[in-house]
């Protein structure tokens, strides 16, 4: 390194020593004013002159990094910051492989940090492009990378034979530009990528996995969204979501269902269904917000006996244990009234059990619309897996009637 020399000039001229005399010339008009100079005196002058370094160099000096003051007398030595022949900036390293390349070893060392204090926008990383050249810029194209954020890392083969650092990104955020940039067109997105396990570093790299459109749009799995949220997959929520009074799902098919699969929403978007499991359902009713329990209806069948006892009909089987409201009509064909005494001119009804308790009840002239038998006033209890059942049988103690069938129609509520 070239030292940098500030001289202090003694110069010690005297008129006594005769430093500059003069003298006249005979014969010359302006001999009394033609200056002599007097060499000697110049010499002695210049032999006093004394030069003292401001800046020092301390240690070794290295070509290629940049110097920095050790102390306050104005010493200098190397720095960490090195320039490469090709003009890159290194910080910790004599090679660096980018324009600016900063090194550094430790769990906590290869930290970059920003403090910002006062009013304004707070810390900004700005990234500025534009096609063309320094001297000439042109104006960005669609598509154009503006900005990006990304994340390359070190592997390594078992054998060690095959390591590095990724050639490209693993991971990235960037922002492009969505159109062709002018005065009055300036849109843009954002694009964000990932690479999926088992990647081998010349297969592929990261690929767009979600993207916000210059319109606000947000898709996921998708990178042309054609509503502000578009998922392309399967979609799972584990909080509760909620959806505006009219709300309607557009396509070909619904398929929504809770995360135990008692209610199931399916069908299509002009016919959807909804299914219900044997579950009990809240409801706010009243100004108060009372809850109350509403019956859902988990079966609802029919079948048909011959009169006498008929056979017992297996209704259904509860999957979960709870009170369970069943209702029995029937339909009796005028011919198949009692006949004969003592039971002469009666209907004959239904009889059902719950499959767990002998209890048995029956009411007499039963029809579609007045029950056989309900449990509408005292529900029973029905443990999951046991099966409620109901059969036919003629009501009073005379013979049964003659011929004729009935059908028996049975609904199933839980409470």
């Amino acid at each position: 390194m070239k030292k940098v020399l500030a001289l202090t000039f003694v110069v010690m001229m005297t008129m006594a020593s005769g430093l500059a005399q003069t003298s006249r010339h005979a014969g010359s008009v302006d001999a009394a004013t033609a200056p002599v100079v007097n060499r000697a005196a110049v010499q002695k002058a210049a032999a006093a002159i004394k030069a003292t370094p401001l800046i020092a160099v301390t240690g070794t000096a290295t070509a290629g990094y940049l110097p920095m003051f050790t102390d306050a007398a104005g010493d200098v030595s190397n720095s960490s910051l090195f320039q490469g022949s090709n003009g890159f900036l290194g910080l910790g390293t004599t090679n660096p492989a980018f324009p600016m390349h900063f090194i550094s070893q430790g769990p906590s060392n290869a930290v970059v940090a920003v403090d910002g204090y006062g009013a304004g926008v707070g810390v900004a990383f700005i990234g500025r492009h534009a096609r063309g050249t320094l001297a000439a810029p042109t104006a960005l194209l669609a598509d154009d990378n503006i900005f990006t954020i990304q994340g390359r890392g070190y592997y390594s083969s078992a054998d060690g034979t095959n390591q590095g650092f990724t050639p490209s990104s693993r991971a990235f955020i960037k922002i492009f530009a969505a159109e062709n940039w002018t005065d009055t067109a300036q849109g843009a997105y954002i694009s964000f990528a990932t690479t999926p396990k088992g990647t081998t570093p010349g297969s592929a790299s990261a690929t767009e996995k979600m993207r916000l459109t210059d319109a606000g749009s947000l898709g996921v799995g998708t990178i042309a969204p054609s509503a502000t949220l578009e998922v392309n997959g399967t979609a799972k929520f584990d909080g509760l979501v909620t959806f505006a009074v009219g709300q309607t799902f557009p396509g070909t098919g619904i398929s929504l269902s809770s995360a135990d699969g008692s209610i199931t929403v399916g069908g299509t978007a002009t016919a959807p269904t909804v299914a219900l499991n044997p579950v009990v359902l809240q409801t706010a009713i009243g100004a108060s917000g009372t809850a109350v329990s509403v019956p859902v209806k988990v079966a609802q069948t029919s079948f048909t006996g011959s009169y006498g006892l008929g056979a017992t009909n297996a209704i259904y089987t509860p999957k979960a244990d709870g009170f369970y409201r069943v209702s029995v009509y029937m339909n009796v064909p005028t011919y198949g009234t009692c006949a004969t005494a003592p039971c002469a001119g009666e209907a004959v009804t239904i009889q059902w059990n719950d499959g767990v308790s002998t209890t048995a009840l029956a009411t007499a002239n039963c029809n579609l619309v007045t029950p056989c038998g309900s449990s509408v006033v005292t529900p029973i209890w029905v443990k999951s897996g046991q099966t409620i059942t109901a059969y036919g049988q003629s009501y009073g103690s005379g013979a049964a009637p003659a011929g004729g069938t009935y059908n028996a129609y049975v609904l199933v509520e839980q409470q």
